[in-house]
């Protein structure tokens, strides 16, 4: 038998907690890069060019839908650079911070700074908190702020505010002192929001992260075996022609919901339930029926819903994954959505 033959050792017995959680780290570990990477890598890489040579600061806007995998991409262009280190080392400091929901520009500012590490006492004017930001960012030579969920502020501002938000993303921008360039991540109406503003407009660069297309099926496949295998889980033959396509309408064409479907599917093979809801041993081989109960859970939808179950699975509106309210399912297991 060749060593590429050999079965890796099964447990006989349940994970504890302690392995199952060293094994969903693993897996969930796993990036697996798409086109916008390298768009995004290239746009950091032209805001630090900006900041050696002392222009003032740029931003770049990653817009998409709901788990389409915009902090992910973010995430992963900031720590790729190796230009780039947190605030407190001696590379250019980059500080990430999620913006609150809902969110005032003066929560915005204390979050800011509690994530340098200096909470604001006290209740401050709102000026006063984002003159206290510019100084923090500076002391810690910040030079790109990500500010990920951006739509939570700009959602809520009415006139008056919107203007006050895009006025402190332009301060940012051009502060003679110390210029900060900024990343933003969030829902495609934020274009809008950003576009009432010619200056901050010019300033800003667009990314739209979109559907999964048709030719990203074996992306999805791949990322799947991936995490698969970090687990050491199988995939099915099938797996690219029968489970791929289901996965991907499940998770309406988003790519991190689709990630996140099958880490979940991916954590359902590793502990298994008996019909009394023990655990089992972890299965030897991922299947179309993980993802089936992973959907169900997290949707609530009974199996003639279910994109993994139905034989006319393309026609389900799975819109619930997401989050869009909840479809009426009929008790003669007919339903609308």
């Amino acid at each position: 038998m060749t060593e590429e033959n050999i079965e890796p050792h099964r447990p006989t017995a349940p994970l504890s907690d302690e392995a199952f959680a060293r094994a969903s780290a693993r897996l969930r570990g796993v990036y697996m890069k798409r086109g916008y990477d390298a768009d995004v890598r290239r746009l950091v890489d032209d805001l630090l060019a900006g900041t050696a040579a002392g222009r003032e600061g740029r931003a770049i806007l990653l817009a998409g839908r709901t788990g389409a995998g915009k902090s992910s991409i973010a995430g992963k262009a900031l720590r790729d650079n190796a230009g780039l280190g947190e605030v407190g080392v001696d590379e250019v400091p980059v500080l990430s911070v999620v913006v609150p929901a809902p969110c005032t520009l003066k929560q915005l500012a204390r979050q800011v700074a509690r994530d340098l590490g200096y909470p604001m006492a006290g209740d401050p004017r709102e000026h006063n908190a984002w003159e206290r930001v510019r100084y923090l960012l500076a002391d810690a030579n910040v030079r790109i702020l990500h500010l990920d969920e951006i739509q939570h502020i700009t959602s809520t501002a009415n006139a008056p505010e919107a203007v006050k938000v895009l006025n402190v993303l332009k301060g940012l921008m051009i502060d003679p002192r110390h210029p900060v360039s900024l990343l933003l991540s969030g829902l495609p109406e934020v274009i809008k929001f950003v576009e009432k503003d010619g200056q901050v407009r010019r300033r800003c660069h667009f990314v739209h992260v979109g559907r999964i297309a048709s030719d990203e099926n074996a992306v999805v496949a791949d990322a799947v075996a991936a995490m698969a295998g970090k687990v050491d889980l199988k995939v099915p033959d099938d797996f690219l022609k029968v489970i791929v396509p289901r996965l991907v309408h499940a998770a309406e064409g988003q790519f991190g919901t689709a990630m996140d479907l099958a880490a979940t599917a991916i954590e359902r093979a590793l502990v298994p339930r008996g019909d009394k809801g023990e655990r089992l041993p972890p299965a030897a081989s991922l299947d179309i029926r993980h993802f089936a109960e992973t959907y169900q859970l997290r949707t609530g939808a009974p199996s003639f819903a279910d994109p993994f179950t139905a034989s006319d699975w393309k026609k389900i509106d799975v819109g619930l994954v997401l989050g869009r309210g909840a479809p009426e399912f009929k008790a003669n297991g007919k339903g609308k959505g």
